[in-house]
């Protein structure tokens, strides 16, 4: 047997162009037929919060090296437990706001809008926001 197939996926698989679309297409098809359970409001909601959180918390927390900022506090460093609980409550804060914001959001596209297209816009809007945090988590240096 001819397994060439399987190798030329694993390169297509290192390339950004090739699985965010795909992923984005994954996910719309796990919307779409998904639709009459609980789990395409719990995948939205879920995607949205941890974003949401990660951009939250960059914008209200600085450090690295041993040292933490809340910049809120000044450009002092803070104690551990400052950070952790400032961490939480940030965290905590946005994916509540983030949950009601998103279940209204997700009640409106599967009660007016259940069309495939839309659930293929949403997958790959939220397989692009990941890959926009990914790299500004891990690929974007100052």
């Amino acid at each position: 047997m001819n397994y060439e197939w399987i190798d030329k996926f694993k390169e297509l698989l290192k390339k950004c162009w090739f699985t965010v679309p795909l992923l984005g297409f994954i996910s719309s098809l796990i919307l779409y037929f998904s639709r009459e359970t609980s789990i395409p409001s719990i995948f939205i909601i879920t995607l949205t919060a941890w974003l949401a959180s990660d951009v939250v918390v960059v914008l209200f927390i600085r450090g690295g090296s041993g040292i933490l900022q809340i910049p809120l506090f000044g450009n002092k460093a803070q104690p551990k437990g400052y950070g952790f609980l400032f961490f939480f409550i940030t965290i905590f804060t946005v994916s509540i706001g983030i949950n009601v914001l998103t279940d209204k959001i997700a009640f409106f596209l599967s009660n007016y809008l259940s069309d495939f297209l839309v659930d293929l816009g949403i997958g790959f809007f939220l397989s692009a926001l990941v890959f926009l945090d990914l790299n500004a988590k891990f690929y974007t240096r100052e």
